[in-house]
């Protein structure tokens, strides 16, 4: 069996040989780059055609012990709720449009270097996440002849590959745009379904009453037989 020191030359001779591996950088605190905001994209919002808006969950992070979502800085399914209460806006109509996280799970897979002494010493290593979402929209209080489907779901996956040696403030970051992303892509896909699926954009709702709004008009009854 190799002792320390044979171990150590060998490995010194091994560093010492092109690899192609990636340089090991040092980071100060004013090199840090901020957390990508999970917000800032959806400020604008979009108007439902509907009486209200309804976010739940049925996400349980803890259901599955292989799920790491809870490690991220804002776990996704936080980040979806978040959305959902920021974009998703009613703007009067019939009904209520429900969103329901079904799944916000994130999976962590281990990827050893291709390279075989890379692999023996432990580096070049990476980590492949895995985010897999599912959400439901869902109309209720409507009639059935209403326009537009009751109701759809969207699925969405999407992965986030950073080398194993990737510093724990360098990882927040990029767990972080990673969920800024998968927020993008829910947003295309519910933009897409409230317009074309549903029918609930509200560019048919009629507009708010003004600041002087018109003072409603009584009509008095007559008697038919006067």
């Amino acid at each position: 069996m190799m002792n320390k020191m044979t171990r150590f030359l060998f490995a010194a001779a091994i560093l010492a040989t092109p690899l192609a591996l990636p340089a090991c950088t040092m980071t100060t605190d004013a090199a840090k780059k901020p957390l990508p905001s999970l917000t800032q994209q959806f400020a604008t919002p979009f108007y439902v055609n509907a009486a209200n808006v309804v976010v739940e969950s049925r996400y349980d992070p803890l259901a599955n012990s292989r799920d790491v979502s809870s490690t991220f800085p804002t776990p996704p399914d936080m980040a979806l709720r978040r959305y959902a209460e920021t974009r998703l806006r009613p703007a009067g109509g019939e009904g209520i449009l429900k969103f329901l996280i079904e799944d916000a799970s994130v999976y962590r897979e281990g990827m050893p270097s291709p390279n075989k002494a890379a692999r023996w010493l432990d580096l070049d290593d990476k980590d492949r996440y895995t985010a897999m979402i599912r959400a439901s929209l869902i109309r209720e209080g409507v009639a059935a002849t209403a326009p537009g489907a009751m109701g759809l779901q969207i699925k969405l996956e999407r992965t986030l590959t950073i080398p194993e040696s990737t510093s724990l403030a360098e990882r927040d970051r990029l767990f972080q745009g990673f969920v800024a992303d998968l927020l993008g892509d829910m947003d295309g896909a519910v933009t897409d379904a409230l317009n074309n699926t549903l029918k609930l954009g509200a560019g048919d709702v009629a507009p708010s009453p003004g600041p002087f709004p018109v003072e409603p008009v009584q009509i008095t009854p007559q008697d038919v037989n006067q």
